[in-house]
């Protein structure tokens, strides 16, 4: 839902629409959200324990290349090891003047029987608080 109130869908098809990209590129996302290092250390560590687990997809190598790339990635990187192991990460975005906070987690079906079901990752986000969740109400009215 933020990628498209927030970055022009032609963008981020540009980037083959995978959010870690949008989020992670200096014309993405992470303009939008204030606790950006956080985020983006939740996020790269994420992408880097992917890559460990299966060092034979090169799509997925080729797009953490690619996201390291970006300026300011480099110091992004070395708060990594700070963060920890979160199951919950909490994500602030500015939406016209406002900061919505909320809660996200990622899952994976790892015991899938089903090859296309152990691909499939689950986002959740839950509002943080009650303004939050008013602001979120707003948007889908």
């Amino acid at each position: 839902m933020f990628t498209m109130l927030l970055v022009d869908p032609s963008k981020a098809l540009e980037h083959g629409g995978n959010i870690v990209r949008v989020a992670v590129h200096p014309d993405g996302l992470r303009r939008h959200i204030p606790n950006w290092p956080i985020v983006a250390a939740s996020l790269l560590d994420r992408l880097q324990r992917k890559c460990e687990l299966d060092p034979s997809d090169t799509e997925l190598a080729a797009s953490a290349a690619d996201v390291r790339a970006y300026p300011g990635t480099d110091d992004l990187l070395r708060l990594v090891g700070s963060i920890g192991d979160q199951l919950l990460t909490e994500l602030h975005v500015m939406i016209d003047g406002r900061t919505v906070r909320q809660y996200t987690t990622v899952m994976s079906l790892t015991a899938a029987a089903d090859i296309t079901l152990a691909e499939i990752r689950l986002e959740t986000l839950l509002p943080a608080d009650s303004a939050s969740e008013q602001v979120l109400r707003d948007l889908t009215n």
